[in-house]
């Protein structure tokens, strides 16, 4: 009788603590982008923290929230709590959809990072998961929340960086097609034609490219296979624009050639994250596009943001500018909904209204 009194005042003691969508507590209504409800994070790290957020949101206009809770309602998992947690506060930009929620759940020892629909290309969840297992799970285990949170908040806002995101469309993204691979340097993690056909297709395409593999190094006069040079025998063959590609990793170029009639050839092999695009003056996949905002975008005012090309190989050298549209305010829905979950304070903000269809993954330590 002991026991069962024991068990069940554990269970009471379990449900007291547990927390549900609607009351845990937005921190837009203090301004700020935590939520340390479980008291997982140091005060100095959670500052930190808000301000690492604070400084991508001016610049990106994206939307990050940390969450830390004890545990949750028996019903949904922490993927669903996320998903709906998400949508309750509408986490990122309505238009843009470009939000990010880390959620941390303390007693079941898991860790969710739920995406926007704008985000999800960007983040991407094979990405998502293996900079968690790289970077913030190892130090969850250690007993490092703070510095994990920390991290991996940064790791994803120097992708979105990256990227561009939020303040930039695919223009910015490389556009070099060789002649022997499709487009390079997209951010994609898979080639476009496993997108689109999926499994079946890539199944296609991966024998039609172990077809067009053997037919590019077979000799065109004997029929035979040609031998390939090594990676340091094979530059006197390169002029300096594809010297430069391999350089900097761009490119891989490959000397191939036939032992009986002397006949070779020399392809190109696509990398495609060398974050380098094709140059509009010399050709070569060695000019490197960067962008810096210097007039953040208001809700009433437009932005600027200055595009910088620089050229490994030719040294192309220009300066462009850009016009950075107008922040989309937060809707009406969306702040009422955002602000029935907790009490409002004043001075408060609110998310912008953004949805997720529950892209992005999850951790357990």
């Amino acid at each position: 009788m002991k026991f069962v009194v024991f068990f069940l005042s554990c269970v009471f003691a379990t449900q007291a603590l547990a927390i549900e969508v609607e009351n845990v507590p937005n921190p837009r209504d203090q301004n700020l982008w935590v939520t340390d409800f479980a008291d997982m994070i140091d005060p100095v790290v959670e500052q930190k923290l808000n301000q690492l957020i604070e400084t991508a949101h001016q610049e990106l206009t994206i939307e990050i929230a940390v969450v830390t809770v004890d545990t949750i309602t028996a019903s949904p998992s922490p993927k669903d709590f996320a998903t709906d947690l998400f949508n309750h506060w509408g986490i990122g930009h309505a238009k843009a959809n470009n939000g990010l929620l880390i959620l941390m759940v303390k007693d079941a020892r898991r860790l969710e990072m739920e995406t926007g629909y704008g985000m999800e290309a960007v983040l991407p969840d094979g990405w998502l998961k293996r900079m968690q297992e790289a970077e913030m799970i190892p130090r969850f285990k250690a007993g490092n929340f703070g510095e994990g949170l920390f991290v991996g908040t940064e790791k994803s806002i120097q992708r979105v960086r990256d990227n561009n995101a939020g303040v930039t469309t695919q223009e910015y993204q490389s556009s070099y097609s060789g002649s022997y691979g499709g487009s390079q340097g997209s951010d994609s993690e898979v080639p476009w034609w496993l997108a689109v056909f999926g499994l079946g297709g890539a199944g296609l395409a991966g024998a039609g490219s172990a077809w067009k593999y053997r037919k590019d190094r077979t000799c065109v006069e004997c029929k035979k296979k040609m031998q390939m040079l090594s990676e340091v025998e094979d530059d006197q063959h390169l002029d300096r624009g594809q010297y430069m590609e391999e350089q900097l990793g761009s490119a891989d170029w490959q000397y191939w050639y036939c032992t009986d009639c002397d006949t070779s050839k020399l392809l190109r092999v696509n990398k495609w994250f060398s974050g380098y695009s094709k140059c509009r003056k010399c050709s070569y996949a060695t000019m490197k596009v960067t962008q810096v905002t210097e007039v953040y975008p208001t809700y009433t005012s437009t932005g600027r943001a200055r595009i910088t090309e620089d050229c490994r190989h030719c040294n192309h050298h220009s300066v462009t500018y850009r016009t950075l549209p107008v922040k989309t305010p937060p809707s009406s829905s969306s702040s009422s909904s955002s602000s029935s979950g907790s009490s409002s304070s004043s001075g408060g903000s609110s998310f912008g209204g953004g949805s997720s269809g529950g892209g992005g993954a999850g951790s357990s330590w």
